[in-house]
């Protein structure tokens, strides 16, 4: 969770929002690596332009303008700095805006830790600026294996003449953003993969992973697994995507890896990015019947299962919950049994389709051991069982904060480590 939470605060993922009286605007930022000037930093921002304010420059056009200011600081150093004006195009109707505004930058900096620091000014509204304080950490060896951070693409094209967008033939135009509404049927990333040729060898062969996993679930998505041989160079660019029509709603990971020709892995990176699509639900026709007469879910009573389904909340997908909140009280027992039973796999309960493709696989720790976590939780706090011993099922569990954190997260020893992060834009 270290890692992960670094990666987030260093710039896999900072995608904050401006929701003041006017502006809406969308950051993030990768870091990459070039063999003849070392690494340098993207910034990528997108600005709602219907959030900002447009005025005149004749009779008939009108324009917005923001104001924008990036400052990377090495300590107490000014390692880099820009300021400029972010202009939108000319527009006729500022009430029917299909325009975008749009901006990508890149900065020069040598390995280290820097504070970065964003400014934005609707240079019309007479607001004060919007800032936003975010560390970066840059870190690239020449003798170590290493991904560039992951960048998403909303659409790219081949190169005809360089430009800022321009990497490895193709112009790639940022998707700023981390959120993946329903429309947004294709995810696009880019990543450099560096060191492969001088660590392994000129031409030699090694696997390029790449997948998306449930952050709900911690589980990787089966259907979302890619794995593609490759040949070591300085720079291994990787330009791929995802179908994600049928991508439930969520919150996901998608992680790229590097595995040599013994299978070892090498290096790893990853982003975080949420995806809505309300159109994908489970339908409970779909889920069959499995063997539980010889189950533990199987010796429960009606009552219990309903509301076992139902403290199974804090470790659902926002498609499964929404599975339990419309299904729990009125759906078929054996269906609901199905729901929480465990096939195949020890300590992951599943549930197939009537194809036996599996839609469900989703706790953390199997259910005996769950309840008797709670047993133990119940014994220290003095609680009572709901019923008698013979009745495995606790008052309204999943109320209980200890006990929603160890469903959702298995057994928690004390951290060693607390990363925060704001990336939010703030006056």
């Amino acid at each position: 969770m270290k890692k992960f939470m670094m990666l987030m605060v260093a710039g896999l993922l900072m995608a904050g929002s401006v929701n003041a009286k006017k502006m809406q605007a969308h950051l993030s930022y990768a870091t990459f690596y070039a063999a003849t000037s070392g690494p340098y930093v993207e910034t990528y921002l997108a600005i709602n332009p219907a959030s900002i304010m447009f005025k005149p420059i004749n009779d008939t056009a009108f324009r917005g303008i923001v104001e924008v200011t990036m400052i990377f600081k090495n300590g107490d150093e000014i390692a880099a700095f820009e300021k400029y004006n972010l202009r939108s195009p000319i527009v006729t109707d500022t009430n029917n805006l299909k325009i975008s505004l749009l901006d990508q930058k890149r900065f020069l900096l040598p390995s280290g830790d820097y504070t970065f620091t964003l400014l934005l000014a609707d240079k019309y509204a007479g607001e004060k600026p919007y800032i936003i304080n975010e560390p970066i950490s840059i870190s690239y060896h020449q003798d170590s294996i290493a991904f560039s951070d992951i960048q998403f693409i909303d659409n790219y094209r081949k190169t005809t003449s360089d430009n800022i967008l321009s990497k490895s033939g193709y112009d790639l135009i940022p998707y700023p953003a981390e959120f993946f509404p329903e429309n947004k049927t294709v995810l696009t990333f880019y990543t450099e993969l560096y060191q492969t040729s001088q660590v392994l060898g000129t031409n030699e062969k090694f696997l390029l992973k790449y997948y998306l996993k449930s952050v709900n679930t911690g589980r990787i998505l089966d259907n979302f697994v890619r794995i593609k041989r490759m040949e070591t160079k300085e720079a291994v660019p990787i330009l791929q995507n995802f179908n994600i029509t049928d991508l439930a709603s969520g919150n996901y990971l998608i992680i790229a890896e590097a595995y040599n020709k013994n299978n070892e892995l090498m290096t790893k990176q990853q982003r975080f990015f949420k995806r809505n699509n309300p159109r994908i639900q489970i339908d409970p026709r779909e889920v069959v019947a499995l063997e539980i007469q010889n189950t533990f879910v199987n010796k429960l009573p009606e009552d219990s299962i309903r509301e076992f389904i139902r403290m199974l909340n804090p470790i659902a997908s926002e498609t499964e919950r929404y599975f339990i909140e419309n299904n729990r009280e009125n759906q078929d027992l054996d269906v609901l049994k199905n729901f929480s039973t465990n096939s195949g796999s020890p300590g992951r309960p599943i549930v197939r389709n009537k194809n036996g493709t599996v839609i469900i696989r989703w706790l953390k720790l199997p259910i005996k051991t769950m309840v008797t976590l709670w047993k133990k939780d119940m014994n220290q706090t003095g609680e009572k069982y709901l019923s008698n011993t013979e009745n495995p099922m606790l008052l309204h569990p999943a109320t209980t904060i200890r006990r929603l954190i160890r469903t959702k997260y298995g057994i928690i020893t004390k951290p060693k480590t607390i990363v925060t992060a704001n990336s939010f834009l703030h006056p």
